[in-house]
This record gives structure tokens, sequence and C-alpha cells, in this order.
């Protein structure tokens, strides 16, 4: 119901996209192309095309082919006038009465502009996304929140533009915006929660400059590497990451070389853009990491409430973002494990309905309903959520299937659409016998079972059955299960020596206990990189052993049946202690070639 804008099409990266071989840029062919994908309105900035003067030359020639284009072309003709009607609908619609005078606001009303302080806080409030970790990890990690005697430092992502070529630079996210903040809702004035003498607060030019060796003891932030060691937590400010500005892979490089700042502290990540640029390394090295989506002061308050958590973020991530593993197309799918709800439209059940029923049942939903051979169903499933516990998007795809005969008889199946999360289909009654309905869309499979039985001449009334619920669905498979598995856990049992349940567990214990005490050994001794390798090869080579063991090939069964019961778990040690000195060996040529 609405209208498409297009992105500027003068960008570099369109230029790029549309030049791949060739210096000539056709502005004209560009604009042609993104109105004919979709778009109603084109946004053309710096747009020129190769040889053209200037832009405004640009835009004149482009307004000159796509009238000579309207008159030349009915298809295309048609086309624009699509988009003038949708263009003009929305004017309408904001704007009833079509005169200069209703469309420019009175020089006064212009005080008002950027004072709905309160919309655009719900707004920061409800776009708030804690992207990692989880909800449940979150509450271990960060039991409380800043105390009046702990030292933080700010660090941010000052960014700098320019309205015009004239204009003063104005900077995006101030070094001291998200102190300030902080001091203004927890400070001297707002109940002393914070002390501003242990607040501290950077740009990531500072940070780039700690990280090249360029600190001057003249800079005013010669003092970050101190507060980096004192602070007891870190807070970091995040804008996009780009090639044309080193400062803003800061962070990215302070996680990866500076471990030693950050070892035993919180360290906080909010991103005030996308929240796509770390990856799963630099996120598996903070705390907590909050996606904002905006950097005005609205937002900027909810991140310093959620710092102190007196909010808990209740968005969704937009975008996919690889680091966390999220994918945005999965997440809005629908949710697997829920229950469709299933029912019969009772608003339109009107229009449907034979006039043998009395209209009173169809105005009381509490009454029975009954249909007999041709009525007409008319069916609503949903409302069905997708894996964020939201609504399903528009256009989600919905089928009713219609076992005519009961189970095993022939099934009829009518596809259909959401919108709002709900989906709508109708069904004729065209036979009787059993009828049973069921709505799927994958890959939620389970929903309520709407059953009639319908006799000819006789009306049936509607029974609802809700199905038991997913977590614990599939009782048929459990005894299948059982069924299959118990003779053959028998004949293993007369073996003298095969091992029981317990060893082999104590011998998973023994697996990834180990693990965990090399990767303390290894990363006390060396880095956290060497004891994550040693002792993910020393659960290799414990599960070697153990998978040697569990498949019951012809050297693990003659080794069981040799050895005494005490023989898996010694097999299994002497493989962990083999994958650890397979890592020893391979830190030992790598300092070997160093040293070289």
């Amino acid at each position: 119901g609405g209208i498409m804008v297009s992105d500027d099409l003068g960008s570099v990266a369109l230029q790029k996209f549309y030049t791949p071989t060739t210096p000539y840029f056709d502005a004209r062919q560009v604009a042609l192309s993104a109105f004919l994908a979709g778009n109603d309105l084109l946004y053309v900035n710096q747009f020129q095309s190769t040889g053209d003067a200037d832009s405004y030359t640009t835009i004149l020639h482009t307004l000159e082919f796509f009238t000579q284009k309207y008159q030349e072309d009915p298809a295309f003709a048609q086309r624009v006038d699509i988009s003038v009607e949708r263009i003009l609908t929305l004017k309408f619609d904001l704007y009833p009465d079509f005169s200069l005078a209703a469309v420019l606001p009175e020089e006064n009303a212009l005080e008002s502009i950027g004072i709905s302080q309160e919309v655009s806080f719900e707004v920061a409030q409800n776009a708030a996304t804690l992207i990692s970790p989880s909800a449940g990890e979150l509450s271990v990690a960060l039991p409380q929140p800043p105390g009046t005697r702990d030292k933080i430092v700010f660090i941010t992502d000052t960014y700098g533009g320019h309205q015009c070529s004239t204009c003063t630079e104005l900077v995006e996210l101030s070094a001291t915006a998200f102190e300030n903040a902080v001091v203004r809702l927890y400070g001297p004035q707002a109940g002393s929660r914070v002390v501003q003498y242990n607040l501290s607060s950077y740009s990531f030019q500072d940070l780039n400059k700690l990280l090249n060796g360029l600190m001057e003891p003249e800079d005013e932030a010669a003092s970050l590497e101190e507060n980096l060691r004192e602070a007891d937590w870190i807070v970091f400010s995040m804008l996009n990451i780009q090639t044309d500005r080193p400062n803003s892979s800061a962070l990215r490089r302070f996680l990866s070389e500076r471990r030693d700042l950050i070892d035993n502290k919180k360290v906080i990540a909010f991103a005030f853009n996308a929240p796509y640029y770390l990856d799963a390394t630099d996120i598996s090295k903070l705390t907590a990491y909050y996606g904002l989506y905006s950097k005005s002061q609205s937002f900027i308050d909810v991140a310093a409430r959620i710092l102190f958590q007196e909010l808990t973020p209740a968005g969704a991530l937009p975008v996919s973002v690889p680091g966390v593993g999220y994918d945005l197309i999965r997440a809005m799918e629908p949710l697997e494990t829920q229950v469709i709800p299933l029912r019969i439209d009772v608003q339109s059940l009107s229009s449907f309905i034979s006039p043998e029923n009395p209209s009173e049942d169809i105005q009381a939903t509490e009454s029975p309903l009954a249909f007999t051979v041709g009525d007409t169903i008319p069916l609503v499933a949903g409302v069905i959520y997708d894996n964020n516990h939201h609504p399903v998007p528009d256009g989600t795809v919905v089928r009713f299937l219609f076992s005519v005969g009961g189970e095993g008889g022939n099934v009829q199946q009518i596809e259909t659409v959401t919108k709002g999360g709900i989906a709508r289909a109708t069904y004729p009654i065209q036979s009787s016998g059993l009828l049973e309905i069921r709505a799927v869309s994958d890959p939620a499979t389970v929903s309520d079972i709407l059953q009639l039985d319908v006799s000819q001449g006789v009306s049936a009334v509607v029974t609802a059955i809700i199905p038991t619920p997913f977590e614990t669905e599939t009782p048929t498979p459990t005894q299948t299960s059982t069924i299959t598995i118990m003779p053959t856990f028998i004949d293993v049992q007369e073996a003298d020596y095969q091992p029981d349940a317990w060893e082999w567990l104590l011998s998973i214990l023994v697996i990834w206990g180990s693990a965990a005490g090399i990767f303390v050994v290894g990363k006390r001794l060396i880095s956290i990189r060497w004891g994550m390798r040693w002792g993910l090869l020393s659960v290799i080579g414990g599960m070697s052993s153990y998978i040697f063991l569990a498949s019951r090939i012809a050297g693990s069964e003659s080794f069981l049946e040799k050895a005494d019961t005490g023989a898996p778990a010694f097999l299994i040690i002497f493989g962990i202690i083999a994958g650890w000195g397979i890592g020893w060996v391979w830190w030992q040529l790598l300092e070997g070639q160093r040293g070289s």
C-alpha cells in the first residue's frame, strides 16, 4: 500500500557495478533499470553520465529520455501511470486538500521538529537487540550492572561529515556521547550510581594510535592504556567498518592484538549502525554485544539504560549476522515446534453457510457449528509465528489439508498465503463421510485438527482436536525404537568383554574434562589460541579411541576380549595424550620456523 524508493543511483557502488570492463557510465539506463525494478521514486545524487558536464545535464537528459519512452512505449507509459497513481494516493492520504497552503507548514511549526522524544525513545527501546550471548547466558556473565566504584572506559567510533562543501564538520557520534548519557542518567544529579572520576572517554582514533604505537606523551589520550588496565568495564560504541577509514577497524584490531587489556574485564559493544561487522572470533571475546541501529540521542540513552540493566532488549535482528549464526530468512520461517491454531472463520461464516443452518448458531461462537453436504467451510489458520516469535511475514505459504474418509482416505490440498500472520481458505463439502482438516506451513507441520462426520442431508457438528505439543509428540517412534533395540541390547550383554553404559559415560566425561584442563594449561603457557588447539586435538584423539572401541571392528573386539574391564579408559586416555602430543609437536615446529 506504499511506494518504493531507490537508494542513491549515483553511488560509487553502482558505478562500479555497471562499469566492470568499460569506464563509460550511462546514467539514463541505470535510472531506467531502477524504475523497471519496481521503484516509484528515484534518488539521484552526483548522478552524472560519462561525458556530461555535470549532474544537472545528466538529469535533464534522463528526463528527456523518460518522456520520449513514455510517448512511444505504451507498456512503459502504463508502468509510469501506476507509479504516479501510487504517489498521488499516498499524497492524498497525507494531504486530502491538494493545495500549497495545506502542504507548507507554518514557520513557528519548525520549532516542533525533533522534540518527539517519547516516540523516538519507544522506537529505540523496541529496536534494541541482544545479539550475543543468549539472555540466559547473559544473566550469568553480567549478574550486576556497573557499581559506584567500578571504572568504566568508553571508546567510540567518531565519524564526521559535511552537509555541503562550505559547511562545518558535523560529528555523527562524539567521543563523550555515551559518557554524557551515563552521567545525566546515573550521575550526581540522578542518584549517584556512578562517579564521574571513574569514567573516561576516548575515540577509535585514540585506540588506533595506541595499537600503532603512535601515542605521544602530550596527547590528551596518553592515559588510554593505563585506564584500560585499571578498568572494570570497557564499552565500545561502533558505527560501520570502512576500508577508507582505518580507525573504524580499531575494535577488531584491539580484540585480536591486545588481549592483555581485556582479560577479566566486562567488555560490552553497542552497534549503533549495522550489526554484522564483527565475526564469530571477535564476538566470542565480548561479554555482551547489542544492536541499536541508530546513533540519535534516544538510542544512546537506551544503550546506557541497557548497560545499567534498567532495560531488557526486546528487539530481533533485522539482518543476517553470520558472526552469531543468525540467518534472517531462517529466522522468519515458521517456528517448527508450534501448534498452528485452526478454527472456523466465524466472521465470514454467514456468506457460506447453507440456509438450513440456524442464524443464531452463526452469531453465537460458543455454540457448535454444523455443516452438511453442499456447504462451504470458511477456515482461518494462525496467528503463525516465526523463530523470533513474531507473526510470519506476509506471503508465507500455508497448506490446508483435507482428509476425506478419515485416516488413509483421499487427501485434498488448498494452498494460500498469510497476511498479518493469518491464512484463510474455504472448502466446499462435496461428499458425505468423515472429514478431517489440518494446516501446515513448513517447517511447522502440527496444527489443531477439525473433524466432522458428514451424512447426506444431515448436519454434522465440527469438533476440534488439540494435538500434543511438538516436544512430546512422536509416541509411535519411541515405542518402535524400544521394541527394535531391546533384543539387540540383550544379545550384546551376553559377551563378557562388553563395557557397560557407565564406563562409556565416564569415558566421555574424561575426554571433555581433560580437554578443558589442557585448554587452561595451553592458555597460561602460550596463548588462548594454542590452548584451544591443544584442547580440540586432545578431544579428537580421545574420540578416535572411543570410536575405535564403539565401532566393534575386528581389532577392537579382540582388544576388549583379551583386556580387563578398565582397558577402554586406558585406551581413551592414551588417545587424549596422543592428540595433545601432536599439538605440542605442531607448536614446536612453528617456533622452530620462527627462530630460523
